[in-house]
């Protein structure tokens, strides 16, 4: 079936469902940062989500090691 096609699968016709006022469609509402990076945003931090900054390369791991909630053993 094609997009908006009449089907009759619905009694009026439409192949599908127009949205509901007031509802926001998955993966959309992006407003909560810290919910959706999973990450604390510090008072210095103005950079948009994606921007490259000048870090080296074990200084993210260090610090992700550092912010383990749990002992991890070998």
């Amino acid at each position: 079936m094609k997009p908006f096609r009449s089907t009759t699968f619905f009694r009026d016709g439409m192949s599908s469902r127009p949205p509901v006022m007031g509802t926001v469609p998955r993966g959309h509402l992006r407003a909560d940062r810290e919910f959706f990076t999973g990450k604390k945003i510090t008072a210095g931090t103005s950079a948009p989500a994606g921007a490259q900054t000048a870090t080296p390369p074990g200084a993210s791991a260090a610090q992700g090691i550092a912010a383990y909630p749990d002992d991890v053993e070998e």
